[in-house]
């Protein structure tokens, strides 16, 4: 837990089957979660949660089958800096083998300036519920973004860009709810 900026630069790696990882940072101003390094689990569920934004970028988030909840900016409250999407998966894969995914995030707030998508898949950016044969039960992926009340242009609910991104469910549900910003 932090209030600033939490970095993830290493690799985590829980091995028992069962053991939960936990991730928050409550600063609206600035907090923030950066993921930089492979998160692991054994059947354990994942809970990362900030105040201002989640970015997950070139690596791999693995609940091994227990339920993955990422949560940014969700009640809007944080404002200036630099443009931000709420939770951002670039060049990286979310995965939880069958269990659940739930992913919610809002932009930046009124501070002006576009691509403050709530939830932004970029460059390869995979969310989805299983990795193939074997996997458990089929997991529901729920998206669900806000674009920030900036005033600049493109502040879209969820964003999916680039080659290779995508949200998958092997025979779970699908479920995107997305509403624009101010000009999104």
């Amino acid at each position: 837990t932090s209030t600033g900026l939490l970095s993830v630069s290493s690799s985590i790696n829980l091995t028992a089957a069962g053991q939960d990882l936990s991730l928050s940072s409550s600063g609206a101003s600035t907090g923030g979660i950066a993921i930089n390094g492979n998160v692991a689990l054994a059947g354990g569920s994942i809970t990362i949660n900030s105040g201002r934004f989640v970015n997950i970028d070139g690596v791999t988030v693995d609940s091994g089958g227990g339920s993955i909840l990422i949560s940014a900016n969700s009640g809007g409250a944080a404002a200036g800096g630099s443009p931000f999407s709420g939770v951002r998966v670039n060049d990286a894969v979310v995965q939880s083998r069958g269990g659940d995914i739930a992913i919610t995030g809002r932009g930046l707030g009124a501070s002006g300036g576009s691509y403050n998508h709530g939830v932004f898949l970029q460059n390869g950016g995979i969310v989805r519920s299983f990795t193939g044969s074997g996997d458990g039960n089929a997991g529901t992926v729920s998206l669900n973004g806000t674009g920030g009340g900036a005033s600049g242009g493109t502040n879209v609910g969820v964003y999916v860009s680039g080659a290779g991104s995508g949200v998958f469910s092997k025979h779970g549900t699908i479920i995107i709810t997305a509403g624009g910003g101010s000009s999104g």
